[in-house]
């Protein structure tokens, strides 16, 4: 059975592409300014925030990568700010089955500030759920977090 999280053969899993962005990140001078592209924003997110079981991590994970007042809306509702929107995350991930996962259907794509990344959620080798996230950022942050859900 192929990798779910490969899109097809010769392709990055978004783990691999993540362990890229922070080999990148690392490799950076320190005085070098970090610029985050939407893309590498929505790309942490997705495996510090999304793929985080630890409550403690992932709110580490979202205290950097979200801005202070961030909009998020998923089908559950909207969340305006980081408390709030933290709440709404912590919520979703611990209602899931503990088999399931999020695992990525496609790189993240950018235009602009803003960047997109297809997902699918569910036990290994099922995709119950399907969705796409969307963000926008500003500031290097993420201003903006939309996941609607197929």
């Amino acid at each position: 059975m192929s990798d779910p999280n490969r899109m097809t053969e010769g392709s990055a899993t978004a783990r691999e592409r993540y362990a890229a962005l922070l080999d990148r990140l690392r490799d950076m001078p320190e005085d070098e300014p970090m610029t985050a592209t939407p893309a590498d924003l929505i790309e942490r997110a997705f495996v510090e925030i999304f793929q985080e079981r630890d409550a403690a991590a992932r709110r580490r994970a979202i205290d950097e990568l979200f801005a202070p007042n961030i909009v998020f809306r998923d089908p559950e509702g909207e969340a305006r700010g980081i408390p709030d929107a933290a709440a709404q995350i912590d919520t979703l991930i611990a209602g899931m089955d503990p088999t399931w996962t999020f695992r990525s259907v496609a790189p993240p794509v950018q235009l602009g500030d803003l960047a997109i990344h297809r997902w699918e959620l569910g036990p290994e080798g099922a995709a119950i759920v399907t969705g796409t996230d969307v963000v926008f950022a500003a500031g290097g942050k993420i201003a903006k977090f939309y996941i609607p859900v197929n």
